[in-house]
């Protein structure tokens, strides 16, 4: 069962459609094939998860208390009860990839079903009744939560046992990063007794709780994840062969297995790649391991010297010591465990989101614990015997689960769940309590006491029609691009841009899923600073500009997963004037995912997307109540300046009384720092260029050689921008016959393929009292490196940019 606080029932009813939709989103795109594989004993078909998440509905919420309710199928409370021993007999768990009936419509059907009837519940029931269930809808919603997460878990193992190596969703995982991050230590807690377990101000299972006071002596805690670099050297220095380093049953474990590397890794010869929800990919060196075993990372930490932390010792952490690292959870749409963020001394990263931490500590009840009667009480009392306790979350868990609080369990054998390594370490030359007692004790007594000797272990230092509406998980999508304007407008820019002198490709067509992977990587480059900046911004400001806004609709220009608009989010939620958020973007599908992520972070919250580009389609943002719209990452740079006139005059034109402009600009500084940000040692950079030419190689077909182009970044210090160009190694020729375009170039002849101007404060206040805007607030991260601005309509200023003619953005991000 689980321990809940004062919520409405509208809040609860609205959070369990919300929960219900997303995981209709998150199989959507599965074949019916797929849906039914069950490709060991602890993973269940993805349609059975679908099904049995209603079969709670119907059995603990329909049945006992909607009148006259009546099964939708009597054999399914047999097909789909997991391990509620008092409500019947079970199908057995390791045949749930033979039952091929219920189809997955049939499947689709009977969730609709029972969604319907819980509707009727709700809208006949009364007070007293409404009191009574809304427990068990909240229950129900968690529990369908813990679905979502175990799903993604289970089709990835399927996807991981077929020779065809599936790709659920592309983009989703990292293809090259950072080097790793040095380990740092954080001392936590002097030693003191402490209260852990949830404290009744929000949902909690009922294993998370009762609170109660713990004995926590001081200890030492990474400041960051064990990384998949950090395992090559485990194993090369013979980790899976060393029995000293492993407990009896992990040794026998390994032995029995023949586990050599972490679930999902493969030697190909030239070095190890790893299988992801996003593909086969490269270990990288910065990326946290996942799905290791409990017996995995007890090793792994005495290799290292050290050891886990009790779970108290995580929680007391988590709730003192935590870093402003965003969490990277279900919400954030990864998929996958990301680089830590740059350190934060003093502080601990990545507790919430790349990875559920293994701890020292078995899954016991917490004192005064006792289930609840009756079936439901076997939620999780029953599977306290040895399971080995997990906290933080991974990057498939739903936002809300990622909690101090939550404990998560496996048996320490598992390695399918996204289970990472924090290595612990006891404080140097720190004594036990009866050890300090004892000297206490002696203090006044002649006799000489030895000093304290210091411990050993001491730590080192599908596309709609153009123009339609449609609602779909809860959020209404207008679509004003289809592929058919897509393709029409690349063919447009193609031939426009390679016939004009100099030669230009528009930077828009480096987003495709493996382009928009490699920007992501970009942002997470040390030399790559605005993303980085933008965020300190919005995490020091965010709850200011909520308040100089005044919004009541939150509006993103270029949403894409809206990652960073989560701390506007935040905010804006924390002032009780947000209703409504449009995210505004090209991608279709990109948006349908993150409307459905941020409806489900953020329940009640009206989700309105919009799908169409800048230059055509600002008109068709709704309207109604005061709106705030933020166009963040320095975007308005890739601009040149005619384009960027007319773009934010139209901007002005779309704002009504009272509507403000969230505007993010990169500021000039060297120009040195300016080209290495735009030419990265590690080359991702250069690999997002060239992506632009295997698009047009895709989709239209063009004859180009991808390697007879090298990358280019340059400063025009007259124009205060970077341009991007790839340059002609060699003469080369780039034809695309279905548009009849042919073109040679020179040896060092260049393709420029984006701008991304640098602003000073003066430059952007003219260009938006230019605009008919008054800038009215403007932050900098510390080192001024970016700049967020706030602006209002103006009622003084004489807008006269109108009469600058439209031209193509240069990029778009």
């Amino acid at each position: 069962m689980a321990t809940t606080h004062a919520l409405s029932t509208d809040v609860i009813v609205e959070r369990l459609r919300q929960t219900r939709r997303l995981t209709e989103t998150l199989t959507a795109h599965l074949a019916p094939e797929d849906q039914m594989v069950q490709s060991m004993d602890d993973v269940s078909p993805t349609k059975w998860h679908r099904a049995h998440t209603t079969w709670f509905f119907e059995t603990f919420v329909l049945g006992p208390h909607l009148n006259g309710y009546r099964p939708v199928h009597p054999v399914y409370d047999y097909l789909f009860n997991s391990y509620y021993e008092q409500v019947g007999d079970r199908h057995p768990r390791n045949e749930r990839g033979l039952i091929s009936r219920p189809t997955c419509d049939e499947v689709a059907e009977y969730r609709a079903a029972v969604d319907r009837s819980l509707d009727d519940l709700v809208d006949s029931a009364d007070d007293e009744l409404l009191a009574t269930i809304a427990p068990l809808l909240e229950l129900g919603t968690h529990h369908e939560q813990q679905h979502q997460e175990l799903l993604l878990m289970d089709i990835k193992h399927v996807f991981s046992c077929n020779p065809l190596r599936p790709v659920y969703w592309f983009g989703t995982a990292a293809i090259s990063g950072p080097a790793p991050d040095p380990l740092r230590w954080v001392d936590v807690s002097p030693e003191r007794i402490i209260e852990v377990g949830a404290d009744g101000t929000g949902f909690a299972f009922d294993s998370e709780g009762p609170r109660h006071d713990v004995l926590v002596e001081p200890f030492r805690l990474a400041d960051r994840l064990s990384t998949e670099g950090d395992w090559l050297a485990f194993m090369d220095d013979g980790g899976y062969e060393r029995p000293e380093l492993w407990l009896s049953e992990g040794w026998a474990t390994v032995q029995r297995e023949g586990w050599k590397a972490p679930l999902y890794w493969d030697d190909t010869g030239d070095g190890w790649s790893v299988f992801t929800l996003g593909g086969t990919r490269a270990v990288l060196a910065a990326t946290p391991v996942v799905h290791v075993s409990f017996y995995e990372a007890d090793a792994y930490a005495r290799w290292a010297g050290h050891r886990l932390a009790t779970e108290e010792e995580w929680e007391v952490a988590a709730t003192s010591m935590a870093a402003d690292d965003q969490p990277n959870d279900l919400g954030v749409g990864s998929l996958h465990p990301r680089a830590a963020a740059v350190a934060n001394t003093g502080r601990v990263r990545q507790l919430f989101g790349d990875g559920w931490e293994w701890t020292a500590s078995p899954y016991r009840p917490y004192p005064r614990f006792a289930p609840v009667a009756g079936a439901i009480g076997e939620y999780n009392g029953k599977f306290m015997s040895n399971q080995m306790v997990l906290r933080g979350g991974a990057p498939v868990t739903p936002a809300g689960h990622t909690r101090a609080t939550y404990r998560n369990f496996f048996p320490p054998a598992a390695r399918w769940a996204f289970s990472t390594v924090r290595l612990a370490s006891d404080v140097p030359g720190a004594e036990g309590p009866a050890a300090r007692r004892r000297a206490a004790a002696l203090i006044d007594t002649p006799t000489e006491v030895p000093a304290a000797t210091p411990s050993p272990l001491a730590a080192p230092a599908a596309p709609e029609r153009a123009g339609a509406e449609s609602s779909v998980d809860g959020c209404t999508i207008d679509v004003h691009l289809d592929a058919h304007d897509l393709s029409a407008a690349l063919r447009a820019d193609v031939v426009a841009g390679l016939r004009g002198d100099p030669a230009t490709l528009p930077p828009k067509y480096f987003y495709d899923n493996r382009g928009s992977e490699l920007f992501d990587q970009i942002t997470r480059l040390e030399a790559y600073y605005p993303t980085r900046c933008e965020r300190e911004i919005l995490q020091r400001e965010a709850a200011t500009i909520a308040s100089a806004s005044g919004a009541a609709t939150l509006v993103e220009l270029g949403s894409g997963t809206s990652d960073k608009t989560r701390l506007l989010l935040d905010a804006f939620t924390a002032t009780g004037r947000l209703r409504r958020f449009v995210p505004f973007d090209v991608s279709e599908g990109i948006l349908r995912w993150a409307a459905a992520a941020i409806g489900e972070r953020y329940p009640g919250l009206a989700v309105h997307g919009v799908v169409g580009d800048f230059d055509h389609h600002l008109d068709a943002l709704p309207r109604g109540g005061r709106r705030m719209v933020a166009f963040l990452g320095g975007t308005i740079g890739n601009y040149e300046p005619d384009a960027r006139a007319r773009l934010l005059a139209d901007l002005s034109d779309t704002l009504e009384s009272g509507d403000s402009l969230l505007l993010g600009t990169d500021l000039v500084k060297d120009p040195v720092r300016l080209v290495r940000a735009y030419d990265d040692p590690e080359g991702v950079t250069a690999e997002f260029n060239r992506n632009v030419l295997r698009v047009l190689a895709r989709e239209l077909d063009a004859e180009v050689d991808l390697d007879g182009w090298v990358h280019e970044a340059r400063w025009d210090p007259d124009q205060e921008w970077i341009e991007m160009h790839l340059r002609a190694v060699g003469p080369q020729r780039l034809a695309v016959a279905s548009l009849g375009l042919e073109r040679h170039f020179d040896d060092g002849e260049t393709i420029r393929t984006e701008v991304s101007a640098k602003f000073r404060r003066s430059k952007v206040t003219a260009e938006l009292a230019a605009a008919g805007l008054e800038l009215t607030h403007w932050w900098t991260d510390q080192a001024e490196d970016f700049a967020l601005s706030l602006s209002t309509v103006s009622s003084s200023l004489v807008r006269f940019a109108h009469s600058v003619p439209r031209s193509n953005p240069s990029s778009s991000g």
